[in-house]
């Protein structure tokens, strides 16, 4: 699945996705849990994939890709981007975020999977995450933030399961107040 420049055709996966109980090449939605089973998505758009708080990704089979190609000048990119708690979890499934495309030149913010005013769960399945260079702190896991300059909005990552590589220069994982667990079984 591709979509172009236009916000409309990102809200359509976003729409499907999360909405009633859906089958479509690829993932399925129920609710809060999004099931990804080998979905291929590539967008210009700054942001692939939107998702409720609370929901949990689940990396059922294959391999699924989201993709961002950065258009710049100023842009704030995310692969895959929830504002609240985000669990992931899953058995022989895949999921590859990639917005290796930003440089200082086009992007001011890289995420590959940011997790804004919530915590980022990750037990299980098998994560690769790529970030290309921003103007500002990238970080291919992200999770934290402030509200309009008020108190620490939680921004803990915790890893008790699954595969991770990735790559981000000069961060892979940023959380707020350096809230990052890593728990046996992972790798």
């Amino acid at each position: 699945m591709h979509a172009g420049t236009c916000r409309e055709e990102k809200e359509v996966l976003v729409d499907v996705a999360v909405g009633g109980v859906v089958e479509l090449g690829g993932y399925r939605g129920d609710g809060l849990t999004l099931t990804l089973t080998g979905l291929e998505f590539e967008t210009t758009a700054d942001i692939a994939l939107v998702v409720p708080e609370n929901t949990t990704v689940v990396l059922e089979s294959g391999e699924s890709r989201l993709t961002v190609h950065a258009q710049g000048p100023e842009a704030n990119v995310a692969v895959l981007y929830v504002k609240g708690d985000l669990t992931i979890t899953g058995g022989a499934g895949k999921l590859r975020c990639d917005a290796a495309s930003t440089t200082a030149d086009n992007c001011s913010w890289s995420r590959g999977i940011c997790v804004r005013y919530g915590d980022l769960t990750i037990t299980g399945g098998t994560l690769d995450v790529t970030c290309g260079a921003c103007a500002r702190k990238p970080g291919a896991l992200y999770a934290g933030g402030r509200l309009y300059g008020g108190d620490r909005q939680k921004g803990a990552i915790t890893i008790t399961g699954g595969t991770i590589t990735g790559f981000s220069v000069p961060n892979m994982t940023r959380a707020t107040e350096d809230q990052l667990t890593i728990g046996p079984g992972s790798r």
